[in-house]
């Protein structure tokens, strides 16, 4: 089994990019533009792509099981407790509001 290489994942990101210069309101690039940031522990990165991505479909479940998922992994990982502060309060801020900043 081969697992996939740096550049396969600049590849991923590349082919997301290309797809919102197509069609900038395509939720599923989103999704997985930041799924591939999200593994690349580009946390904060994937969060603010899931923001672009609620502000088009607010309640999408699948973007904000992915955000809540990233906002766990910046909570476990984040050496920097304000930054994860913030991000927390950024997640209940859409959860409140319904994803509208």
């Amino acid at each position: 089994m081969r697992f996939p290489s740096a550049q396969d994942w600049q590849r991923g990101l590349d082919d997301c990019e290309k797809c919102l210069s197509i069609d900038p309101k395509f939720v599923k690039a989103y999704i997985r533009k930041g799924k591939i940031q999200h593994f690349l522990k580009q946390y904060h990165k994937a969060l603010s792509t899931y923001d672009v991505a609620l502000e088009i479909e607010p309640g999408n479940a699948e973007v904000l099981e992915a955000k809540r998922a990233t906002m766990f992994a910046i909570q476990t990982t984040d050496s920097d407790p304000e930054r994860a502060k913030q991000a927390m309060q950024g997640e209940q801020h859409t959860q409140t509001t319904g994803g509208t900043r």
